[in-house]
């Protein structure tokens, strides 16, 4: 949830104001895509490894493949450009002074 939670915040970031309602929701539906994936796979997985090695290797391959996807995830941070990680630094704390408009 984390991870889903930081891809909206940097989406959020860089999405012009009047298109998120539509970033949300497609971010909303590749997010709910990737889950019915890694549901599926990680089904698959667990059948095929427990035939070979029994119940508890397959439940530890799945935790071993969970941590590798987590951890290669952390490695892709430092690709991201450095602006769209400064972006929201700038707006963040500050009120508008006026909020009438007047």
């Amino acid at each position: 949830m984390t991870a889903t939670l930081v891809q909206f915040e940097l989406s959020a970031r860089v999405c012009p104001p009047g298109a998120t309602a539509t970033v949300f929701t497609s971010l909303m539906a590749l997010s709910n895509l990737s889950i019915l994936a890694a549901t599926w796979t990680g089904g698959r997985v667990y059948e095929a490894v427990e035939e070979l090695w029994g119940r508890t290797a397959a439940f530890q391959v799945l935790i071993f493949l969970g941590a590798a996807t987590t951890a290669l995830a952390a490695v892709v941070i430092p690709f991201f450009p450095r602006t769209l990680l400064d972006r929201g630094d700038r707006t963040e704390g500050k009120t508008d002074p006026n909020p009438s408009g007047s």
